[in-house]
């Protein structure tokens, strides 16, 4: 090939791969610069997340792995230089030895395999943390609508009382069933204003959560927050379909450890070193040249490799358990949760049907203010309207966490809708 030809050619391979990775980042970003749902959120943080990201990074540093195991190892010179006398004449022997180390056994093939195997363990830990960020995210933007519902219960409670306390407060004399009402309304407050804060402190922490995940700003994040689901897939409770991480890692395990002990087995051949020989006397009458060929052989005589081979073979029979007994677990775990999933759904159909007393709360306080029942009541009133939020809530998210989590175990998470 023409050398003008040949350089101008890599220099156009070089900018057209940099300009294919700019692209490649634009369109990553282009992910998170397109939000318009709470499905967009969810593809954001799972294409940004600091722990995927360095775990993608992970991923292309290990692929580098079959670049050094398909390595050939240089040649190697050694050269002897001996001067001394023969007679009364000075004698100089110079002798150089080029030699090619030759593995046997199929080391290199292994070793190949093996960086293999180590790559797709990698490329196993790159979806367990796409699948963790995805639940994790999941359930932070549920969350985080829910705690606007408990808020607004919490904030109509506070608001009745500090309403109801200030009427006590503009009385001139307060009888003594007043004061105690007065009083009850005052721990009333308080108890909610705390609940208000731990709530505060809970969004604050999913907020930052989200923005850790997305790079997006909260405002945008709370624009598109998923709305309470009207209806809920079905599931089976077919355990044939199990594809996940976790197995995944079980599975690159194993083959971890077959090529290990397969490179073990390699190792019982030993190498060689063969390549050819010079050598030339000076200082006498009629130099002396001669060539040849030079052979190194390690002879297998004190050990043959067994204990590493040993080794080996007990490390692929604990991961070849292992990856059985992490079928089991995932298969019961499903089991479990699809269970839980359904228990769930149950909880928030009666739930729903008790849902009317949130819509008793203004009539309660209107027979309050016309003295037709006691404090303790409207108290109590939005204790059950804040505690049927909770439950409600409680029991949606577990729903939501076992439905994920049955799509993660099935591997159908990515094309899952919220």
């Amino acid at each position: 090939m023409n050398p003008f030809r040949y350089y101008f050619t890599s220099i156009a391979c070089v900018v057209l791969t940099f300009f294919l990775q700019i692209q490649t980042s634009e369109a990553q970003d282009d992910i998170c610069a397109t939000v318009k749902s709470s499905q967009d959120i969810l593809n954001c943080a799972v294409s940004h997340h600091p722990e995927v990201q360095i775990a993608e990074a992970s991923l292309k540093r290990d692929e580098a792995l079959k670049k050094i195991a398909k390595q050939l190892p240089n040649p190697e010179v050694e050269t002897k230089v001996l001067s001394g006398h023969s007679n009364s004449d000075s004698v100089v022997n110079t002798e150089i030895n080029i030699s090619q180390n030759i593995e046997l056994g199929g080391k290199r093939k292994n070793r190949i395999k093996q960086a293999k195997a180590t790559a797709g363990f990698t490329q196993a830990q790159v979806l367990e943390s796409k699948e963790l960020t995805a639940l994790n995210t999941v359930l932070a933007l549920y969350r985080l609508r829910q705690i606007r519902s408990e808020m607004v219960a919490i904030n109509e409670g506070i608001g009745t009382f500090q309403h109801t306390i200030e009427h006590f407060k503009s009385r001139p004399k307060l009888a003594p069933e007043q004061e105690v009402s007065s009083t009850v309304f005052k721990l009333s407050l308080d108890d909610f204003k705390i609940k208000k804060a731990q709530l505060t402190q809970e969004q604050t922490e999913l907020q930052k959560f989200l923005e850790l995940a997305t790079s997006l700003p909260i405002s945008t994040i709370q624009k598109y927050l998923p709305t309470s689901k009207n209806s809920w897939p079905k599931l089976n409770d077919d355990t044939d379909t199990l594809q996940n991480a976790e197995l995944a890692k079980a599975q690159a395990d194993q083959a971890i450890t077959q090529a290990n002990l397969k490179l073990a087995k390699s190792n019982i051949w030993p190498d060689f070193k063969v390549g050819p020989s010079f050598t030339n006397q000076t200082g006498i009458p009629g130099n002396n040249k001669a060539s040849g060929v030079n052979v190194t052989l390690a002879l297998p005589i004190f050990s043959f490799n067994g204990g590493n081979v040993s080794y080996a073979k007990q490390d692929a029979y604990r991961a070849k358990l292992a990856y059985q007994l992490t079928v089991t677990k995932k298969e019961n775990e499903r089991t479990q949760l699809l269970s839980t999933y359904h228990s769930a759904l149950q909880s928030l159909g009666r739930i729903h049907s008790n849902g009317a007393l949130q819509n008793e709360h203004k009539n309660m306080e209107n027979y309050y203010e016309n003295g037709l029942v006691s404090s303790s009541l409207v108290i109590e009133t939005h204790r059950q309207i804040f505690e049927v939020t909770q439950s409600l809530n409680a029991q949606e998210l577990t729903a939501i966490n076992a439905l994920w989590r049955l799509y993660i175990l099935d591997g159908t998470w990515a094309g899952a809708k919220i």
